[in-house]
């Protein structure tokens, strides 16, 4: 923490320093308001030539706008404009050697992305997670059949986009129900001239990526390709997480009470003895080097378009992902079980701490999208057709070596396909006002099926009957309707400009669900011991206007002062329905309480009945710029509140799942997000500029308790473990620094760190209370986890104006991430080069 400190002032002190050149140029009368500070010194005419072109070029670089749900440079007052949004150039993506978008998220203040428990990369956005954040890559939704929100962000490629808008908090009804608490949207370019780009990078542990990207326009057609390959190997953990440390985050996330009487402190004595079992050996003595990590992945992508003329503009855009991933990583599994009869089990012993070592051995996504651009005067309409295909196998490995399978030996098998089409039509009445409106049906399809595999432990006599055979499937699918209107406003007064959004949209989901052959016939009793005549599971459906809701969205944006104070505030409503994978878990869990005590089954249907999501959003901010945007101070208040929160209970005796989803009462999210950015010094000494940025996000979430007396909340409570929120930092600090020399050569810094993340840990068992369900607050406790400080640095020069190479170093400071189990790769260095035409 106080390296933390020291290194965040030494940040300070070279920003005074930097920027103290300009102030004194203000004092002296050198920049007047009529002169921008960047026009201060008189250039050669050979410099001012090469600006032009430059100034040219930019121009020429086209935009795909049917990328973004919002079109910012054609609207009037952007609800992004009024809310919290950061948008990422594709210069700081190269800047940075950013590939995917997990890594392009990493410096955008509020944004925690993390790789998840079987190795997809996610984030949570100011303390809620990826799938209540609107994720679309060229106006497609990147979304998960089965999940919903964003899934496996590492499969979005950024390398070749155009931009990236970030907008945290209140999104726009034009996403309909999408992005309760903001939006991403990722926007590729759409080429005005023939140009080429390649580039490769290599780290020291074997990993490599290789992209090339092309396009042209001729005439009035126009054409995009990309092709990328990303290979990473198996990496060296942080050298700060030794054996001791190790043992000393054993001790901390295990509950005493488990040892018996053995004092916590002695619990590991030596690598021969004291152990709880083989995991704890295996993540103990893993001396740094974190196996089964490795991955290969391959994206194609690419769009075609024609303008026919002024008015119609048609095309196509398509991608293509195919990757196979192992990822290795340690479970803690020691808080008790809460069952169906409202009695507790403590954990167990010997499984405090599990080994996951999981496998994607395929994994593929397939988009296509016709689309079509009309223009008619005031009037404004684009329309999208997208068709979606993707399907995974994952494998659970109980070891990295692959020679124990867990939960029984199951392997599942996803197949998700998704089609709907969007309308974006727009029409501006006067140059104060333009109305918007959206029109979106989509239909998600999906198919999951289990089965064992023979090579597992601990599994039934019958197990190799289903070695070929899959012997569980679940069959769903789900219609969605969305309808938005969105008046956008803006008035020019004595006092000011005021900008206003008002909107709402209409949004409603039907689903429907069949579980298929849940069980072949022949193993019926075998399996269950439940007679052949009890009833089975058939298909369910629901109906329209049973799940469907109105969603209010307001903005307004206003400027006492020009270019020197903006005000900005949001306001939104939004619903999220459940994702197939909510209804899935829970139809599963009902139905398995069913074959285990029938007679609780109307009980636990009635209990597990969940609704949708419920947000409320709001965001109140002020911005400041000095000496003509040469200093600017960007201040945001954001509260959030979601209502009937979906929360998993986790269950690890349940038959056929780890865990089933039910509602909590809410969730509240509040805190402030400030960020201080300066052009410190532009053509100081005529060799160099620097520019420097600051963020800090404070970050407060608490979950709201049920009532323990009111049998609805017994589940709840089961989730909520206490007021804090895990896994949310309550402070973010984001640092940037670049020096661009006129040589060529650039130098960046930028640092990620958290501080003030917790995990609860069970202290006591529950068979010593009277009656667990009411004093739950009394089980559990909170730990805080590793305040990590992560330092980057990137070193490149341009050669003969179309080749660069740069060196970099990721995570210089060698640590580890907040959840020590979890540590991601220590210090690395890479090595790479580039060529555009």
């Amino acid at each position: 923490m106080k390296k933390s400190i020291r290194i965040v002032l030494a940040f300070l002190v070279v920003l005074g320093m930097g920027f103290a050149p300009v102030l004194a140029q203000v004092a002296e009368g050198e920049v007047t308001e009529e002169q921008p500070v960047a026009d201060t010194i008189e250039k050669p005419a050979e410099e001012k030539a090469t600006d032009d072109k430059a100034v040219k070029e930019k121009k020429k670089a086209g935009v795909f706008t049917m990328g973004e749900v919002v079109v910012r440079d054609r609207a009037l007052a952007s609800v992004e404009e009024a809310s919290t949004t950061t948008e990422i150039t594709a210069e700081q993506l190269k800047a940075r050697s950013e590939k995917t978008l997990d890594q392009a998220l990493e410096t955008v203040p509020g944004m925690m992305v993390n790789q998840g428990k079987k190795g997809q990369m996610n984030f949570e956005m100011r303390g809620f997670r990826h799938n209540t954040v609107a994720l679309l890559v060229d106006g497609l939704p990147f979304e998960e059949m089965y999940d919903g929100g964003g899934g496996d962000i590492s499969r979005i490629l950024v390398m070749n986009a155009s931009k990236i808008v970030v907008n945290r908090g209140t999104s726009s009804a034009l996403y309909g129900s999408r992005g309760a608490f903001g939006s991403i949207n990722v926007i590729t370019k759409k080429p005005d001239r023939f140009y080429f780009n390649g580039s490769t990078e290599a780290d020291q542990f074997g990993g490599f990526s290789v992209n090339a990207a092309g396009g042209g326009a001729y005439k009035n057609f126009y054409f995009w390709l990309s092709a990328t390959v990303i290979k990473n190997n198996s990496y060296e953990v942080s050298k700060k997480l030794t054996k001791q440390k190790r043992i000393e985050w054993m001790n901390r996330f295990m509950p005493w009470y488990v040892y018996g009487s053995v004092d916590p402190s002695y619990v590991f004595i030596d690598e021969d003895d004291g152990f709880l079992n083989a995991t704890s050996i295996q993540y103990v003595l893993d001396k740094g080097t974190w196996n089964h990590t490795e991955s290969m992945k391959y994206y194609v992508s690419g769009k075609a378009g024609y303008e026919i003329n002024r008015h119609f503009d048609f095309g196509i855009s398509t991608s293509y992902y195919e990757g196979r991933m192992d990822f290795n990583g340690f479970e803690l599994s020691s808080t008790s079980t809460f069952n169906v009869d409202g009695t507790w089990e403590d954990p167990d012993p010997g499984r405090m701490l599990d080994n996951r070592a999981w496998s994607w051995p395929m994994d593929y996504r397939l988009n296509v999208a016709p689309y079509l651009i009309t223009e008619f005067g005031d009037f404004y309409m684009r329309a999208i057709y997208y068709y979606t295909k993707q399907a995974n196998v994952l494998e659970g490995w109980r070891n990295q070596q692959e020679t124990s399978m867990f939960d029984m030996g199951r392997v599942s098998k996803h197949d998700e396909t998704s089609h709907g089409m969007y309308l974006y039509p727009s029409y501006k009445f006067a140059d104060w006002n333009k109305l918007n409106a959206m029109v979106h049906y989509r239909l998600d399809v999906f198919e999951k099926s289990k089965k064992r595999n023979s090579v597992f432990a601990g599994g039934p006599p019958s197990a190799p009957k289903y070695d070929t055979a899959y012997f569980m499937t679940t069959q769903m699918s789900a219609h969605y309707v969305s309808v938005a209107l969105e008046d956008e406003m803006k008035f020019n007064t004595k006092a000011g400009d005021i900008k206003a959004s008002v909107g709402f949209s209409y949004d409603a989901q039907k689903l429907s669900r069949n579980f298929g052959a849940r069980y072949n016939e022949d193993d019926w009793e075998d399996i269950t011991g439940v007679l052949r005549s009890l009833p089975k599971p058939n298909s369910t459906a629901a109906v329209w206007g049973t799940a469907d809701s109105f969603n209010p969205v307001l903005a307004i944006v206003y400027q006492p002062f020009k270019e020197m104070l903006t005000l900005r505030s949001t306001f939104s409503q939004k619903t999220r329905f459940p994702t197939l994978h909510d209804y899935a878990d829970t139809g599963d869990y009902v139905y398995e309480s069913f074959l285990d005590s029938p007679e609780l089954y109307p009980l636990v249907k009635k209990l597990n009945d969940i609704k949708p999501e419920t947000s409320y959003n709001a965001n109140l901010g002020f911005e400041l710029e000095f000496f003509k945007k040469a200093l600017g101070l960007r201040c945001d208040y954001f509260y959030a509140f979601y209502k009937n929160k979906i929360e998993a209970v986790v269950d690890p005796n349940a038959d056929f799942g780890s865990g089933r989803k039910i509602n909590i009462r809410g969730r509240e999210v509040h805190g402030i997000e400030s960020t201080i950015s300066s052009l410190v010094a532009q053509d100081l000494l005529k060799v160099l500029d620097i520019e420097a940025s600051l963020s800090h996000v404070y970050t407060r979430a608490e979950d709201w308790w049920g009532s323990s007396t009111d049998l609805k909340y017994w589940f709840s409570n089961a989730v909520v473990k206490g007021k804090k929120v895990e896994d949310v930092p309550a402070h973010q600090l984001i640092m940037q620094i670049a020096f661009n020399f006129m040589t060529g050569t650039s130098l960046r810094l930028w640092s990620t760190s958290s501080f003030n993340q917790i995990q609860y840990v069970q202290q006591v068992p529950t068979s010593i209370l009277g009656t667990p369900s009411l004093f739950i607050r009394q089980v559990y406790t909170t730990k805080r986890l590793h305040d990590p400080f992560k330092l980057n640095l990137r070193v490149s020069q341009k050669l003969f104006e179309h080749f660069e190479l740069w060196v970099m170093g990721r995570n210089l400071t060698d640590d580890f991430n907040a959840d020590p189990l979890n540590p991601g790769p220590g210090m690395t260095w890479l090595f790479g080069a580039s060529a555009e035409f």
